[in-house]
């Protein structure tokens, strides 16, 4: 698992560097520079196989020179003089290139590879696409090639041009049941950077807080079909703003969804879906400010946490783990897990200097009042709120408009994504019935990625590469259920009880008394309900067809910090 994470790690962020843009040359050299650095790369490599040593005939000579057998290496999928192997990522220099063939000749130490402009079209310059080889290379270019092609037949290779990212991510993955660490990459590269971005960073979590927040408006007694209104909102300013904020004193907050687009009434499981912003805003002035952030303590959230409505739109910072253990509590029907990092220590000849041993959990004292049952051990909030935060988070991976579609994967599978502001991180935390795992991208030094680099687009294919490929060596199965939970098909857009001809219908679960009836008569309501208009007044249809999939929900946090109550 940890050889899969690292993989998944290192592919993704060079895709997400990749789409950010390419840096150009930095080195350039001729004659025998060029030859020198041939040279250098050529041993560098051999050194790092380490190959064995042989005399040569040459030996008998009177020669004591020992050679490098390359022969095992060969029959290993290796190739030329200087061994290279498909997958493996190379310091290459350009020999020629030529437009006429649309490919530049590149040596890898010793060995020559072509590569096509097919394998270098990602390149962009001034923000347009290249259509010639010679407009980014030239002879005596030092660049990064990853070997695609080695076709020992025809004595060729082929290669991809790559370059080495400067965004930076992290990935930690462990087990639902037990807290078993399985899988931890603090950083794409240790000699590049020994912090450990998955435990030390601590990043704006921007839309991955508002599962929280929906979990708190289920246990005030809301349900996925309750409804709330996403209508334009203001909020006066009242307060002093923190000395860090970039907003003038005495300016109103707006906070706003992708492109200024407003649904009217949604039920509160596809405003989660969507990850919209104002839905997320006014449940937490609904449930209050407070109440939202003891629930948060409750899941084991320990960050400083403003005191505002801001809240709701992550404008906090959590290191990857932190945020994790909210997560975990999900999957695990109501209960924390601890994590568990090493289980074994032996010297050298075997014997255990230290184990891990499960907790003995106390047997609870003998309850006075019979009528009330005792709290059971470890567990923060109902099993059947856990469960319901479950299947509306399935909703977010499974359904067309979820800012988490990116992340389907052939298993049961729930997550939220997440944006902060600026575009500064992109998250992605996610669990199996078995695996929680969370990945974060973003630069070490805080610097904006793209504004199209959100969580479903950087953080979620990294989440599910890994998923995909560590989920089958578990046993299959879905999540459990628990008591005092059923399901009704609903319209997903009304939230009401859907009749099997409806084509918006969706099967939801609901806590045992929250199911709504076909009237929707008893759907509970946050904001100004009746409210459908849209930005621009016209009348938005309750149910729309299966064709007319709403743009998804750009997640970007859009908040103030201080001073707004």
């Amino acid at each position: 698992a940890q050889k899969t994470a690292e993989k998944s790690i290192d592919s993704g962020l060079r895709e997400v560097d990749k789409r950010l843009g390419w840096r150009g040359i930095t080195q350039n050299f001729e004659g025998d520079k060029a030859e020198a650095f041939q040279k250098e790369t050529h041993d560098e490599i051999i050194a790092s196989l380490n190959p064995p040593r042989i005399l040569p005939r040459s030996a008998l000579n009177g020669l004591k020179i020992l050679e490098y057998d390359l022969s095992q290496l060969k029959q290993n999928g290796y190739y030329g003089d200087t061994p290279v192997l498909e997958k493996k990522y190379y310091r290459a220099i350009v020999k020629d290139v030529s437009d006429a063939r649309a490919e530049a000749n590149v040596r890898i130490g010793m060995t020559l590879a072509t590569l096509p402009f097919s394998e270098m079209n990602w390149v962009r310059i001034d923000n347009s696409p290249i259509k010639r080889v010679s407009q980014a290379l030239k002879a005596g270019d030092v660049i990064q090639v990853v070997v695609t092609k080695i076709d020992k037949r025809a004595n060729s290779v082929v290669v991809s041009l790559e370059q080495e990212p400067e965004v930076q991510g992290a990935l930690l993955s462990y087990d639902v049941q037990n807290g078993f660490v399985r899988s931890m990459v603090g950083g794409r590269d240790f000699n590049h950077s020994k912090f450990n971005c998955a435990l030390q960073a601590k990043r704006q979590v921007g839309s991955t807080f508002k599962p929280l927040i929906y979990a708190a408006a289920l246990d005030k007694g809301y349900s996925p079909s309750s409804m709330v209104t996403d209508s334009p909102l203001v909020f006066k300013y009242e307060g002093k703003l923190d000395a860090d904020s970039s907003n003038p004193p005495g300016e109103d907050w707006k906070p706003h969804n992708y492109g200024n687009k407003f649904a009217g009434d949604i039920p509160l499981r596809l405003a989660l879906i969507r990850s919209m912003n104002i839905p997320t805003v006014k449940i937490l002035n609904e449930i209050g400010v407070d109440y939202g952030i003891q629930y948060a303590r409750q899941l084991g959230i320990t960050s400083s946490l403003p005191r505002d409505l801001t809240i709701g739109l992550g404008s906090w910072s959590s290191s990857l783990e932190e945020l994790m253990r909210a997560y975990s509590i999900f999957p695990r029907l109501g209960k924390k897990v601890g994590l568990v990092y090493i289980k074994k220590i032996e010297d050298e000849k075997g014997n255990v200097i230290e184990e891990w041993k499960e907790p003995v959990v106390a047997t609870p004292p003998q309850n006075a009042n019979p009528t009330t049952p005792p709290q059971e051990e470890g567990r923060v909030i109902s099993a059947q709120t856990a469960y319901v935060m479950t299947d509306m988070l399935k909703g977010v991976i499974r359904e067309r408009d979820g800012t988490g579609h990116g992340a389907g994967i052939n298993f049961p599978v729930a997550g939220k994504t997440g944006t902060s502001n600026d575009h500064r991180d992109a998250w992605f935390v996610g669990y199996s019935p078995q695996v929680v795992t969370g990945v974060w991208v973003g630069y070490e030094k805080d610097k904006p990625l793209d504004p199209s680099e959100t969580g479903g687009k950087a953080a979620a294919p990294i989440w599910a590469n890994y998923m995909k490929s560590v989920l089958p060596r578990y046993p299959s199965g879905d999540f459990s259920i628990p008591d005092d939970i059923v399901f009704a098909y609903v319209d997903r857009y009304l939230g009401k009880v859907a009749s099997s001809s409806n084509p918006q219908r969706v099967r939801v679960a609901f806590k045992v008394g929250t199911v709504p009836n076909a009237a929707g008569d008893n759907i509970r309501s946050i904001g100004e309900p009746g409210v459908r208009a849209t930005a621009t007044g016209k009348d938005e249809n309750a149910s729309q067809g299966p064709d007319t999939v709403p743009e998804v929900e750009e997640e970007t946090s859009d908040f103030m910090r201080q001073g707004y109550q």
